[in-house]
């Protein structure tokens, strides 16, 4: 394995950041991956990765909480209600950060995940913790080590991406009815209106923008009186985010 490998990690973060802080951790992690990664020191390598990593769950997390906001608030039921509210009105990410890492992983149950493959994603979580700790054990001394851990972790980001995929499917059917009037919307220029309103608004990754384009049925929409402008914007949609 090989940065340009790891570095698929980045398609699940969203891929226009809301604000700087996101854009500086983000990178400040990738680079602290890289730097150890390439000086062999594969055990602080995996530490970065990994809180890249729970960025990206967080990311999802957020989109849950935004697409259905009612099922998210049932899932916060354990909550104290301080910090229900705290959570479910914040926008910010990084909120997830204050509940326990294991328990979070309950909260993709909402999305169709089993209890099985919940178990299976907490695994992740028990993996940094044993090598948190000054134990005197060194679990990763090479790049076969870490490159085991680092595909499980992305697996997990692609089966959790594509469990969420319905409601990404509905936002994108959504901001198509929603955004073909160019006076009305909130920009004028289609590309800026996809990127802001579309992507940056819904914490979209790389991965759910690809997907949902690839995936979306334009002809369900057919029936509307405006289609023709509807299938204009999704094939500018389509030229912009359309994977290689």
């Amino acid at each position: 394995m090989d940065n340009e490998e790891a570095s698929k990690i980045l398609d699940y973060i969203p891929y226009t950041s809301k604000t700087q802080e996101e854009i500086d951790y983000f990178a400040f992690l990738w680079k602290s991956f890289c730097d150890n990664y390439d000086g062999e020191n594969y055990q602080f390598a995996f530490l970065s990765y990994h809180m890249l990593f729970m960025c990206a769950v967080y990311t999802l997390l957020a989109k849950i909480r935004l697409f259905d906001k009612c099922s998210f608030g049932k899932g916060m039921i354990l909550c104290n209600p301080e910090r229900q509210k705290e959570i479910i009105e914040s926008n910010s990410i990084f909120v997830f950060s204050s509940l326990k890492e294991r328990e979070i992983f309950q909260l993709f149950s909402l999305i169709g995940c089993s209890p099985e493959e919940i178990r299976e994603y907490k695994k992740l979580i028990d993996d940094r913790n044993d090598i948190a700790h000054a134990n005197g054990n060194i679990f990763f001394n090479s790049k076969e080590a870490i490159s085991e851990k680092i595909n499980e972790m992305t697996d997990c980001l692609e089966k959790l991406t594509i469990c969420l995929e319905p409601l990404v499917l509905v936002k994108i059917k959504e901001f198509l009815i929603s955004s073909i009037d160019s006076e009305t919307r909130e920009f004028e220029e289609e590309n800026e209106q996809i990127e802001q309103i579309l992507v940056r608004e819904n914490y979209l990754s790389r991965r759910d923008i690809y997907n949902g384009v690839s995936r979306f049925e334009i002809d369900m929409l057919k029936e509307n009186i405006q289609f023709d402008k509807i299938n204009l914007l999704f094939a500018r949609l389509k030229e912009r985010y359309s994977e290689d």
